[in-house]
């Protein structure tokens, strides 16, 4: 399993989504690691090339997938990376990212 844990503790297995969900989730985290500018980063996630919002790619109720939930923590946690955010979660900023099964 490729399980992906949030800043709140939910757990997404990112193996089971849809490959376009995984490599979308991949290029997240590859632009997270580069420490791609805040603002380039949400329009990168929640843009109109982004599936993040889409309802025909990631519906019904796009704010309600682990999609958006991984892809909306990597923001948060670049955010607070970058002075952007405070930090509002016990932990490390960097996320551990599941690299394999």
């Amino acid at each position: 399993m490729q399980i992906y844990q949030t800043t709140d503790g939910q757990e997404h297995n990112i193996g089971e989504m849809p490959s376009e969900h995984k490599e979308f989730l991949r290029r997240a985290y590859w632009h997270y690691c580069t420490d791609i500018q805040y603002e380039e980063f949400v329009v990168f996630i929640l843009g109109p090339n982004s599936p993040v919002l889409d309802p025909k790619k990631n519906g019904p109720v796009p704010t309600r997938t682990a999609l958006y939930e991984v892809a909306t923590d990597l923001q948060g946690r670049l955010g607070v990376k970058q002075g952007v955010m405070a930090q509002d979660w016990e932990g490390e900023i960097d996320p551990l990212w599941p690299l394999k099964d």
